[in-house]
């Protein structure tokens, strides 16, 4: 008799969780149809391009890590596109294969992560992961869902610390921000396992596992920089810089900023932009802003040191190299966000600790009660710039080079020597039409762009003298290909057509045509 309430509330609990599981399942198929619908009406941008174009005309696999030394990233997503190109020369199986990652991001963030479930709602259709990290084809999904994988094993099976070695190992091979995640993540492992459990007598099988830890984790390191190291003749992003800049340094600060908060400006050109951008003190708000985000965010982790130790690292190691190297733009600084996510997510485990300060113990339990608001908060306006975002690249075209390029196709324009500057920005046509390009920049034919130091911008004026030199050896018409206004004298070279419409900025084109 006194059973029966134990197995009605074990049946209770049963009916929960697979209503708690039906739910999260519908969440995963509406993630995939409208990413589905969004990669159908999304046209890819040089970027997504580069590295498939990269792969595709990769023969073996020695030319390709010859190719992807002038990339300035790691091998992973090269390698999965060489070998999809080895099957199907569609770019459309490259987008299909990225979103069902990022589904799998989504299905361990829906499954274990310690969100409420409007927060998780919220996350899963935000900007980075609905957008930037999914309709967008890059190789950035792969970090994330490793990290992702990363946050369930440390939590369900923490002591499992060779399968948490092999997905860093995997993470280190994905982009520059998730090597520097990667390194941090494995210092807080490394924390546990030489300080934590330092008093703990270990078998001689638990020494085994921890040295191949160490070892898959240094090997993994050691082949991002074999095969991410440039050539001496690289040349893109520019040089190290180690100067003090204000204006580099502002730049990279309200980053946090846009990262947190990534609603743009209701433009066609929105892409890259805050809506903070266009005020007249809009920089200085943003600074401020930025430093209450950093600051909410290091009282928030103040009592689990360990935690706010990884997020500092990360977050600093991500900004540093910005500063120093490369300042990118919205998609390479949402790995901020990201390592926001997983330092909330890993927060149950690990105890908190008492401040000795009392002022700070309080500003610290203050944060940590107004978290879940924050938070919520931070949500909505992702969600809703994520919304704006994906509904924008349905009705206006992500980028002009497939207008164009069919126009070029239906003209039969396609089978002329065709011209084209500036080489980045016109590569995406090369794609579309399956044709070599001859790139004033680098003086050679191609279709993806290689960032070799010997590229120059050619002027007006050389890009005339160019195409009479090709017209006359060739003795057919040429068609020129600018992504920028060339005016040009001669009546030979005569405007047939301009494409305008593209939310990437510069990828617009003027298509003249050269006449024999």
């Amino acid at each position: 008799m006194s059973t029966m309430p134990i197995k009605r509330q074990t049946v209770k609990k049963d009916n929960l969780s697979q209503k708690k599981n039906l739910i999260i399942l519908l969440i995963l198929f509406l993630y995939f149809c409208l990413g589905l619908l969004s990669i159908v009406n999304h046209e890819p941008w040089r970027d997504e391009l580069q590295t498939w174009l990269v792969a595709k005309e990769s023969k073996t696999i020695g030319e390709l890590f010859h190719n992807i030394r002038y990339e300035g990233h790691p091998s992973l997503w090269f390698l999965i596109l060489f070998g999809i190109s080895k099957i199907s020369d569609r770019f459309f199986f490259v987008q299909i294969l990225h979103l069902s990652i990022a589904t799998c991001a989504v299905s361990a963030f829906l499954f274990f992560a310690p969100f409420t479930k409007l927060q998780k709602v919220l996350f899963v259709f935000s900007y980075f992961l609905f957008f930037e990290f999914c309709v967008i084809s890059r190789n950035y999904i792969l970090g994330i869902t490793l990290l992702f994988f990363y946050c369930v094993v440390y939590q369900k099976i923490p002591r499992n610390i060779i399968l948490l070695s092999i997905i860093l190992f995997f993470v280190c091979q994905t982009s520059v921000s998730g090597l520097i995640i990667a390194i941090c993540l494995e210092a807080i492992t490394s924390i546990e396992l030489v300080f934590q459990k330092s008093r703990e007598k270990r078998r001689a099988r638990q020494k085994i596992n921890i040295f191949i830890h160490f070892v898959i984790f240094f090997l993994g390191i050691a082949i991002f920089f074999l095969t991410i190291l440039p050539p001496k003749d690289f040349s893109f992003g520019g040089d190290w810089n180690f100067s003090l800049e204000a204006k580099r340094a502002a730049k990279t600060l309200t980053m946090i900023w846009k990262v947190f908060f990534p609603f743009p400006k209701l433009s066609l050109h929105f892409w890259n932009t805050n809506v903070l951008d266009f005020f007249f003190v809009g920089k200085l708000i943003e600074i401020i802003f930025s430093l209450l985000i950093f600051g909410f965010i290091i009282f928030l982790f103040l009592r689990r040191p360990i935690l706010l130790f990884f997020f500092l690292s990360a977050t600093l190691g991500i900004l540093a190299f910005s500063y120093f190297r490369y300042l990118g733009f919205l998609r390479h600084f949402g790995h901020v966000f990201i390592v926001f996510i997983i330092t909330f997510w890993l927060k149950n485990s690990f105890n908190p600790i008492e401040v000795r300060s009392n002022i700070l113990e309080k500003l610290a339990i203050l944060c940590e009660a107004r978290a879940s608001t924050i938070i919520l908060f931070v949500l909505i306006i992702q969600f809703a710039s994520g919304l704006f975002s994906v509904g924008m690249d349905w009705i206006k075209p992500f980028s002009a080079s497939k207008e164009a390029s069919e126009f070029i196709k239906k003209e039969g324009l396609d089978k002329l020597l065709i011209i084209g500057s500036k080489d980045y920005a016109v590569s995406p046509v090369a794609f579309y039409i399956n044709k070599n390009i001859f790139y004033p920049t680098s003086e050679s034919y191609g279709s993806f762009v290689k960032w070799t130091k010997r590229r120059k911008h050619k002027s007006c004026d050389e890009i005339a003298r160019i195409s009479w030199q090709l017209l006359t050896k060739n003795r057919k018409n040429i068609l020129i290909i600018l992504n920028y206004d060339c005016p040009f004298e001669n009546k030979k070279i005569r405007k047939i057509a301009e494409f305008k419409k593209s939310i990437v900025t510069d990828e617009i084109y003027n298509l003249l045509l050269v006449v024999n």
